[in-house]
């Protein structure tokens, strides 16, 4: 029988590893989404009408990434909790958190999925504020 090497139940372990995998995949879809959407407004002339002071395509551009950073927070909250359950009752006064962290296959996990989740869902939000500051297409 193998050693056991995470304090993580096997579904938390489950659902860190997918939040790793999907937090990334969630970025992905999203700037390829972006992208082409830019692409294909500029080409065709899709999406260019103004409602207000701002295009369509600003629009549905918001729309995505509002989604995009709803599913990538709550990717980055499942691996924060999972990680909460292993520490210690007070860790705040435990002053060996990330050593802790470290010898635990599963808080290492939960941890490099909340940091590369986090990273993600600022990078949606740089481009979040891109989008809403400039328009597409060179249009004034």
């Amino acid at each position: 029988m193998a050693a056991r090497t995470t304090k993580l139940e096997p579904r938390q372990q489950q659902q860190t590893q997918r939040t790793l995998i999907l937090g990334m995949l969630v970025w992905f879809l999203d700037l390829l989404l972006l992208n082409a959407l830019n692409s294909v407004a500029c080409e065709w002339h899709w999406l260019t009408t103004t409602v207000g002071r701002m295009d369509v395509l600003q629009f549905v551009e918001i729309a995505v990434s509002l989604v995009a950073l709803v599913l990538i927070g709550a990717m980055t909250y499942i691996p924060w909790r999972n990680w909460r359950s292993i520490q210690r009752k007070n860790p705040v006064q435990d002053k060996h958190a990330l050593e802790h962290t470290e010898e635990d296959r599963g808080a290492l996990l939960s941890f490099l999925a909340m940091g590369m989740n986090s990273f993600f869902f600022l990078f949606v939000i740089a481009t979040l504020v891109l989008m809403v500051s400039f328009t597409a297409c060179g249009q004034i």
